[in-house]
């Protein structure tokens, strides 16, 4: 079950959500000297503003306009946000979850696509046992502690970082371009413990989705995924018309944590392949805008998405099965997800009419970590 526990919390409001019947409608209630209740025009959702704490993160909030991506350290107890500031410039924030305290911060490489790449989401930094992955100024690669405050591993030979992918605990995958020549990307899995380049791969004439820690590259191209391993394809599948692409865009691609599956998914569908036949298993979502996914377990994954009508909604997937375990209906469109599969915690970022960007946090539970409790008494 897909819930907001009673831990759950929010960086920029203490929120509770309540579900409302009516639709249309806005109002804004003083419920007493420290909360308000506050509908918007959607009327899907009733929110409850704790003042206090909305004053207490008034100085890092306004920052937040435009966040790139999230990600969790490996223990769920970090969580490093990329964001715009108001020039534009690239910059990762560490937010403590338990404390729900801003950290530090650090400016960072702003990653450029070519023009082909769009439609790409586009992965800035990359956490491993040791501390955060990320490309400074230079365009180089580098390792930080998780504080954010010391670097201390440098690959300077590596140029024009483009995409930087977490594949183990102590390995990172990353999307750069060779010094000595010109417009060839390769993918470069680097072992930051050993301090090794430890693989290159030529990307061809496809584009970069995915890598996993079999040293699996995926890619796109002709309309088609198409698993490589080594200088051999393992398959291709095309995804017209199951799932519709356009023409300009890349779809997102992930592998599942045991890399038993892949998803994919475009403004329409969600795809969840078998990563060793290629075969597909089940279409998800279909028909809704699919804004982003990301795994909680092996087999079960949160999905954000809005329906025809325009309804956002999370929603808690067995990509084995095909089985939709739980449902959130929310009031905003969720622009992007982080999880951490090892406390099953999800954080999502939200815009709000303010013109202001939140982050939550939402507790997911699985059957089997009741089970697992209940063995343990």
């Amino acid at each position: 079950m897909l819930t907001f526990s009673s831990a759950s919390r929010e960086s920029l409001h203490d929120r509770r959500h309540l579900q409302a019947s009516e639709i249309g409608w806005k109002f804004d209630f003083v419920l007493n000297q420290q909360s308000v209740l506050r509908s918007s025009p959607r009327g899907i959702c009733v929110d409850m503003l704790n003042i206090n704490a909305t004053r207490g993160t008034e100085k890092e909030s306004p920052l937040l306009t435009n966040i790139k991506q999230m990600e969790f350290s490996l223990s769920g107890k970090t969580m490093y946000i990329v964001s715009d500031d108001e020039i534009r410039r690239a910059t990762v924030r560490a937010w403590d979850v338990a404390n729900e305290k801003f950290i530090a911060k650090k400016n960072i490489l702003q990653l450029r696509t070519t023009w082909h790449m769009k439609y790409v989401s586009v992965s800035y930094l990359a956490v491993v046992k040791e501390g955060v992955v990320l490309s400074p100024k230079d365009g180089t690669l580098e390792l930080w502690n998780f504080e954010l405050s010391k670097c201390f591993k440098r690959w300077s030979q590596l140029f024009k970082i483009k995409h930087i992918v977490s594949i183990s605990a102590e390995r990172v995958a990353c999307v750069c371009q060779e010094k000595c020549t010109e417009n060839t990307e390769v993918v470069i899995v680097l072992d930051t413990s050993k301090d090794k380049i430890m693989l290159k791969i030529q990307i061809g004439g496809s584009c970069f989705v995915s890598f996993n820690s079999k040293c699996q590259l995926l890619t796109y191209g002709q309309r088609a995924l198409q698993l490589h391993d080594g200088s051999t394809t393992v398959w291709a599948v095309s995804l017209f018309p199951r799932l519709p692409v356009m023409s300009c865009s890349i779809p997102p691609g992930l592998f599942s944590p045991a890399q038993q599956f892949i998803v994919t998914w475009s403004r329409r569908a969600m795809l969840v392949l078998d990563t060793v036949s290629g075969q597909a298993l089940h279409l998800l979502c279909k028909n809704d805008q699919v804004s982003d996914c990301k795994f909680v377990s092996d087999e079960e994954c949160v999905v954000s998405s809005a329906d025809c009508l325009g309804a956002y909604s999370l929603r808690l997937f067995n990509v084995k099965s095909g089985q939709l375990l739980s449902i959130i209906n929310l009031e905003r469109k969720v622009k992007s997800l982080a999880a951490c599969p090892r406390t099953r915690l999800v954080a999502i970022n939200q815009r709000y009419p303010e013109d202001t960007v939140g982050f939550k946090f939402i507790q997911v539970q699985l059957a089997q970590d009741k089970s697992s409790r209940k063995s343990k008494r």
